[in-house]
Order: C-alpha cells, then sequence, then structure tokens
C-alpha cells in the first residue's frame, strides 16, 4: 500500500485530525453498542461501567498534544515539506515517532504496554480501561476490517498481558465481536 504524500502541511495536519476525530468517535460507538450488552449480562460491577463512561469520553485526547501529533502525523500523513533531500522526516529524526508512541502508551493505561513495569513485571489491566481497551480495538477492527477476537489471537503472542486480564479479554470478545458485526453491516 503506498502511503499518499500530502501537499501541504495543513492539508497532512487536516487529515490526520480528521482520523484522530473518526476514530475517536468509533470508539464511542462501539461503547455506545456494548455498553448495554454488559449491563444486561448482570456480572459487571455498575461503578466500572460508569468509569468506563468517563474514560470513553476522554478517549486518545493526548493524541492532540504538539509532541504525539507531530510525529504520529509525519509518520501516517506525511507532506511534501516533511522531505528533506528526499528523506523523511521521521527518519531524519531517528526515534521521534517512537517517543511519541512510547509516550502515548504510558499516559493511556487502555493499551497493555502501560501496565508492563520495567523489569517486564505484567500487571493486571484494570477492567474498565479493559473495556475502553477492547473498544480501541474493535474500532480499529472497524476501520481495517478484521474481527476483534481475530485480531487478538493473531497478536496475543506480542503482548505481554496478566493470566487474569487474558481471561478477561476472552471473556469479553464475544460482546466486542457482535458489536462489530452490527458496526460493519
Amino acid at each position: 500500500m503506498t502511503k499518499k504524500i500530502y501537499a501541504t502541511k495543513n492539508e497532512a495536519d487536516n487529515a490526520y485530525t480528521s482520523y484522530i476525530k473518526e476514530h475517536i468517535t468509533n470508539v464511542q460507538k462501539v461503547w455506545a453498542l456494548v455498553k448495554p450488552k454488559l449491563i444486561e449480562h448482570n456480572d459487571y460491577n455498575k461503578i466500572h461501567i460508569d468509569m468506563a463512561d468517563d474514560l470513553i469520553k476522554e478517549h486518545d485526547k493526548s493524541k492532540f498534544i504538539v509532541n504525539e501529533f507531530s510525529h504520529y502525523r509525519e509518520k501516517f500523513f506525511p507532506c511534501k515539506t516533511d522531505n528533506t533531500n528526499g528523506k523523511d522526516t521521521y527518519c531524519i529524526e531517528n526515534d521521534a515517532f517512537d517517543a511519541a508512541w512510547n509516550r502515548h502508551q504510558k499516559k493511556n493505561p487502555h493499551h497493555w504496554e502501560y501496565w508492563v513495569m520495567g523489569e517486564g513485571k505484567v500487571l493486571t489491566v484494570s477492567f474498565y480501561y479493559l473495556l475502553e481497551m477492547l473498544c480501541d480495538w474493535t474500532a480499529m477492527s472497524v476501520k481495517f476490517n478484521n474481527v476483534p477476537s481475530s485480531w487478538f489471537k493473531d497478536n496475543k503472542a506480542k503482548m505481554k498481558l496478566s493470566d487474569i486480564s487474558v481471561e478477561k479479554i476472552e471473556e469479553l470478545l464475544p460482546f466486542y465481536d457482535e458489536v462489530y458485526e452490527k458496526m460493519c453491516k
């Protein structure tokens, strides 16, 4: 797949902003559809559901902060002015995107990487962040046409998750797969 190069920084910024807004909207749509299913299931604490409500409202807002926005945008939505001597700014700045991605993961507990301590110790993901994580995965699954449970199966070995987190994810994935199917109709 060829990456589109935008004519101006403003066009690239606008395209990336639209992408972020679409993603946030999709995360919120997933939550709106899955939340009633979880409540109906009755095994889930209402406090966790309410906490997830608050998290979903603020999902990925850090992507608008300049030290995340600019490096994400340069990597995924480059423009002609990002090039210096034919080289992508991302390559020139070396680890700029990696640093932005690391910062995003460590500021946003809906990423499994947040729960990995320096020595490789893995903490159990708090349930409400797990709900947000699954909304995030499902929104991306809708965008890239991949059932959430299939995506998890394909990527599980790359993740460092506690046994309890894996057990909860596998328990919840059928709800999210159902929402995925509904959103893709």
